[in-house]
């Protein structure tokens, strides 16, 4: 049996609604929390659609986050190649969801409106851009002092050293920069923000809208699609939901300009340097076939960071084969041809 797209959405809406139901409609302690109720825009404004998120945030701010990741994850989830924002916008409307933060904000406070958050969202994720900063000196300066004192509240390390987490992502711009000087029409300004700025919301407690009201929407979107998901804190995952999260983070980084690709390259070319002392041989395998994976699907964004990604990869696998099964790596370098 064959669907035409509306059909074959509106099902999926209900499939969606029937999970929801199942797994997470369960009562919840709203008292001093915040909450999202969450609208399908098919049955729009139906409190017999809605549903009520299990999950509470502790400020508004908070909420409004999570509720900006919904509708960007909708509007993802819409695009289409050769899209122009009105389309993707009236996709939205008719098949998105339409997360309102409840209690609803006193008189004064930060307020949300997804349609309207939507409409600012969706001709940025078809090629327009916001930025607060428009000359690439200036964009790297502030990107670099934000992050720094972002990471530095979480005393972050370069893995493995006593350097400053800056140094880090300093090595990734400098890497992007580097590829701009071989790539035709490489948007700079993009890059070197997002190679900066691409792990504070992951390690930090810095918000999207924190990124976005500082360094505008194009920004923040590429720095959330270098996002992984945060683990609840004691919670270790196995190789098979770190592969998953993988996977998600690649397919979300897709959908962004090839520029947010190059980031993602350059990120694994600087961290394939010689494994943490405890690292067995196995994690060290495992990390290498991550970048193997970054390669594979990101890899045709830019020529020249496939090339130096293929290259660390190679000398990684120098430095790692041959060992003994779960030995640590201590005292190994790289080849020097990296």
């Amino acid at each position: 049996m064959e669907f035409s797209n509306q059909e074959a959405a509106v099902l999926n809406r209900r499939v969606f609604r029937f999970l929801r139901y199942l797994f997470f409609d369960s009562p919840i302690d709203t008292h001093m929390h915040y909450y999202l109720r969450t609208y399908d825009n098919f049955d729009y404004m139906d409190e017999n659609e809605a549903w009520d998120s299990p999950k509470t945030y502790g400020t508004l701010e908070a909420a409004i986050d999570a509720a900006k990741r919904i509708v960007i994850k909708d509007l993802l989830w819409q695009l289409k190649p050769g899209m122009d924002s009105e389309a993707l916008l009236q996709a939205w409307r008719d098949f998105g969801s339409d997360p309102a933060v409840m209690p609803p904000p006193v008189e004064g406070a930060p307020h949300f409106s997804a349609w309207e958050f939507a409409g600012l969202v969706a001709p940025i994720l078809c090629g327009a851009s916001d930025y607060r900063f428009t000359d690439v000196p200036t964009a790297y300066q502030q990107a670099i002092v934000f992050a720094a004192r972002w990471h530095e509240t979480q005393n972050q390390k370069v893995p493995g050293t006593e350097l400053p987490y800056v140094v880090h992502l300093s090595n990734v711009a400098m890497e992007v920069m580097q590829a701009a000087a071989h790539t035709p029409g490489f948007d700079l300004l993009l890059a070197v923000q997002a190679a900066l700025l691409h792990d504070v919301l992951e390690d930090t407690p810095c918000t999207f809208t924190e990124v976005e009201e500082r360094f505008g929407l194009k920004v923040a979107l590429a720095v959330l699609a270098l996002t992984k998901p945060k683990q609840p804190q004691g919670q270790n995952q196995d190789s098979a939901a770190k592969h998953e999260q993988m996977e998600d983070s690649l397919s979300r980084i897709r959908y962004m300009p090839k520029e947010v690709w190059a980031v993602k390259l350059a990120d694994r070319i600087t961290n394939l340097q010689p494994p943490p002392p405890h690292w067995t041989k196995s994690k060290a395998l495992a990390y290498r076939d991550e970048a193997r994976l970054i390669l594979e699907t990101l890899g045709a964004g830019n020529e020249w960071l496939g090339k130096r990604l293929g290259e660390k990869i190679e000398a990684y696998g120098l430095l790692i084969d041959g060992r003994e099964d779960d030995s640590s790596v201590e005292g190994k370098s790289l080849p020097d041809k990296v």
